[in-house]
């Protein structure tokens, strides 16, 4: 009586392992297939401030784009936008897009308080289904993306970074 159930349990725990090990199989293909399609700018729909839909087609085509996905109460997305407001002179080729998932007046308050909104080269975009998280395989926030006019993948930076490493990068 004994070996049936012991049988029933080794075939249990083999078919469980196995549906994990297909489980992190496909998990790991879709993040290499996200890694992919981010080397070149994936298509987007997000919000401006104002409630205008701003996509893929509204980006600059002679400046480099700079994506930073950020939270108004994130401490380093302070730090962050205090020292682009600091080094505003060397964004100046660089189309600067600011997205969050965060209630517009958040928003909007943030690019005030770090004087941002008045920028010309600096959006700020209300991700209003939440997409930015998945359409660029955000890992933490703040998460920078950086492309060329093209619109080819140049870097990406994750967390707290050094400014002075996206100032080189964009030069």
């Amino acid at each position: 009586m004994k070996k049936p159930v012991g049988l029933l349990l080794f075939f249990s725990i083999i078919a469980f392992l196995c549906l994990l090990g297909v489980k992190t199989y496909q998990k790991n293909k879709e993040k290499k297939q996200a890694e992919i399609t981010t080397q070149q700018i994936p298509d987007f729909k997000f919000l401006s401030l104002s409630g205008k839909e701003f996509t893929l087609k509204d980006l600059s085509k002679r400046e480099k784009i700079l994506f930073v996905f950020f939270n108004p109460s994130c401490e380093y997305c302070q730090m962050e936008a205090k020292e682009f407001a600091k080094n505003y002179g060397k964004l100046r080729n660089i189309q600067i897009l600011f997205v969050s998932g965060e209630p517009i007046n958040e928003l909007k308050k943030f690019s005030e308080t770090y004087q941002l909104s008045k920028k010309t080269n600096i959006i700020f975009l209300y991700d209003d289904k939440e997409s930015f998280y998945h359409i660029f395989n955000v890992i933490g926030i703040p998460y920078m993306v950086l492309y060329d006019a093209s619109g080819n993948k140049i870097n990406t930076y994750k967390g707290g970074v050094n400014l002075e490493k996206v100032f080189k990068d964009a030069q």
